[in-house]
C-alpha cells in the first residue's frame, strides 16, 4: 500500500510552467541522482529506487503528488485539516 500527499500551489502571475521550473530545479538539487521521465500525458514522475513525486501543471496552479508524502514525519506536527 502505498500512502501518497499532494498539494497545490497558486502560480499568482508566475506561469505554472515556470514554477514546475522552479519545482524541478529543487527536486534535482536535493537529489541529484533523481530520474525524470515523462508518463501519463506528459505528467513529469520523478524517481530514485522507485516513485518520489509526480508533478501536474493546471491553468494557476502546480499540483505535485508525493508517493510516501504521508508517511513521512512532519517536523511541524500532524496537519489532520
Amino acid at each position: 500500500m502505498i500512502a501518497s500527499s499532494s498539494f497545490k500551489t497558486t502560480t499568482g502571475s508566475v506561469p505554472s510552467g515556470e514554477t514546475l521550473s522552479r519545482v524541478r530545479t529543487l527536486i534535482k538539487q536535493a537529489d541529484p541522482d533523481v530520474v525524470e521521465e515523462l508518463k501519463w500525458r506528459g505528467v513529469p514522475v520523478w524517481s530514485h529506487a522507485g516513485i518520489i513525486c509526480t508533478g501536474e501543471t493546471y491553468k494557476n496552479a502546480v499540483k505535485m503528488t508525493f508517493a510516501k508524502g504521508a508517511s513521512l514525519e512532519d517536523p511541524s506536527g500532524p496537519n489532520d485539516h
